[in-house]
């Protein structure tokens, strides 16, 4: 406890963090040319126009930061207030264990106002989450430095086609849930 004890938890968490990065970096090295936001964004340009979405939606690509707990990312360019907005922040990650590597996409269906003071008012409607996961087989007694050698031994190729068959199935889930329960003309915001 005391000093001590969080002077040693923060040793420990960054011994952690380092051994997790040093385990990370062959698998970071294969994947590092993979061009994960524009296969996204290609995916949902193809899949959101639709009659139960839009015919034509306006879509504008934004960096935003990461999305922290329930909130959402702050949108980060200039979009002016409207109802319906449909944000949708995607991600690939590969647990600590690297046991699962996910490919994941919030969607937030909002409406935005601007208040008398001029700052933003934003209302959250609703969020889902989709993502899509890719186990590695578990063998027994091994650690998580030879399963991240074994993620990395598959290749730069096949891991790229993982992560494709990621985006193409947590759009398409996308896709039909919102093309099948709302009608009405959104605009959407990646």
């Amino acid at each position: 406890g005391g000093l001590l004890g969080a002077l040693i938890g923060t040793a420990i968490d960054k011994a952690a963090v380092s051994n997790g990065e040093e385990r990370a970096a062959e698998l970071r090295n294969q994947l590092v040319d993979y061009p994960f936001n524009q296969r996204m964004e290609a995916a949902l340009r193809e899949k959101l126009p639709s009659e139960g979405l839009s015919p034509q939606p306006q879509i504008s690509v934004c960096n935003a930061p990461a999305a922290t707990g329930t909130q959402f990312p702050s949108i980060g360019c200039s979009v002016a207030p409207a109802t319906g907005v449909l944000v949708i922040v995607p991600r690939y990650a590969i647990d600590a264990k690297f046991e699962n590597m996910v490919v994941q996409v919030n969607a937030h269906l909002i409406d935005r106002e601007t208040k008398s003071n001029g700052k933003p008012k934003v209302r959250n409607r609703l969020t889902y989450t989709y993502h899509f996961n890719f186990p590695i087989d578990a063998v027994d007694g091994e650690k998580s430095e030879q399963t991240a050698l074994r993620w990395a031994a598959l290749g730069s190729a096949p891991l790229a086609m993982l992560l494709d068959t990621g985006v193409a199935q947590v759009t398409d889930m996308l896709a039909y849930d919102f093309s099948q329960f709302y009608t009405l003309n959104i605009r959407t915001t990646i």
